[in-house]
């Protein structure tokens, strides 16, 4: 006798596989338009864009690694090196430290 539905046997499905892409490219032209606008800026060249969003990535990427310094210094259990782990958690106050050192604030960490 055979059973109503089948089982599916086999490898998982590989349909909806997860794919790691660069979120900084997300970040649309007229979102990088509006914070220029709010900076002064007029106008804006197309090639402007493309450079924004590399210089945006170097940002938050040494505000990430010395969040992590912080983390770390703090024997919290974060990364392995600078990379982080996909379990890893960095607290607001890793980075409110990390922007100070910076020389940019975050209203409500006074520390």
């Amino acid at each position: 006798m055979r059973a109503p539905f089948p089982m599916r046997g086999g490898a998982k499905s590989r349909c909806c596989r997860r794919v790691w892409r660069d979120r900084v490219e997300d970040i649309s032209k007229p979102e990088i338009r509006r914070l220029a606008r709010s900076g002064g800026v007029k106008r804006t060249s197309n090639l402007m864009y493309a450079e924004i969003r590399g210089d945006l990535k170097a940002y938050l990427h040494t505000i990430a690694r010395e969040a992590i310094a912080y983390s770390d210094h703090r024997r919290r259990d974060t990364s392995s090196g600078w990379q982080l782990r996909p379990n890893a958690t960095l607290k607001a106050e890793d980075v409110a430290c990390a922007l100070r050192r910076r020389g940019a604030r975050i209203y409500g960490y006074n520390f």
